[in-house]
């Protein structure tokens, strides 16, 4: 690409995961509903990169003019196999169950079937065919760090989102129902703004407290989600 001739700035990620992702989620349903897993590429390795530092990978370079030219290695900081990944799914909302690994006939043959199957599949030939090279940086080209980026580890977010997937769950799930009224309320109904002074030394206090009690959980507690909880 960059032979083109073009302003281009390349960014190589590995898997990618995030809130409403088709990669954790997934494997977590599954195992919620199968007694073990069939996994075909299970010692496949892969270096898995939050959404959240990709979306900011592409904002940096937009604004660094010296990024052009250059490619980088979008990848977390923690190497696992797709075993480990799926079983880390399973055991963060309870339903790790036995990962059994099959030979790439046999995943090949799975992923055939799962072609056929109606509506998307959830694995390819394609799929099956991309692990055989671990999809991991190679260490010759620059990475996050080179655009300012800590990547987040894969063991400290997956549990916002899928670690007892009820308080955080809920959280989402109540701000994007009041930000979705606000929306629609701007549109539709007449309004004016005012203002108004409040002291929020001491919930501010409880915030930070409560935060570092739910820290291990990947839950952070914003002002809004305390003021709409005590209205």
């Amino acid at each position: 690409l960059h032979a083109v001739g073009l302003d281009l700035t390349l960014l190589r990620p590995s898997v990618i995961y995030g809130a409403e992702d088709r990669f954790l989620n997934l494997f977590a349903r599954l195992q919620g509903l199968f007694p073990f897993m069939p996994l075909a590429g299970a010692d496949t390795r892969f270096q898995p990169v939050w959404v959240e530092d990709v979306a900011q990978a592409v904002v940096n370079v937009l604004q660094q003019p010296a990024s052009v030219g250059q490619t980088y290695e979008a990848v977390g900081p923690d190497v696992l196999t797709l075993r480990e990944i799926v079983q880390l799914a399973g055991r963060l909302t309870g339903n790790e169950r036995p990962v059994i690994g099959l030979l790439v006939a046999i995943g090949k043959l799975q992923a055939l079937l799962m072609e056929l199957a109606p509506g998307e599949p959830l694995m390819s030939r394609d799929n099956i065919a991309s692990m055989a090279v671990d999809n991991v940086a190679t260490g010759r080209l620059p990475g996050l760090a080179a655009l300012g980026i800590a990547p987040a580890s894969i063991g400290a977010v997956a549990p916002g989102y899928l670690g007892v997937r009820g308080l955080r769950s809920s959280l989402s799930s109540m701000r994007k129902t009041i930000a979705k009224r606000l929306s629609q309320s701007m549109q539709e109904a007449p309004h004016i703004y005012l203002t108004v002074d409040v002291r929020l030394d001491a919930l501010l206090k409880l915030r930070g407290e409560l935060n570092e009690t739910l820290a291990d959980r990947g839950v952070k507690l914003s002002v809004n989600d305390m003021l709409i909880k005590a209205l």
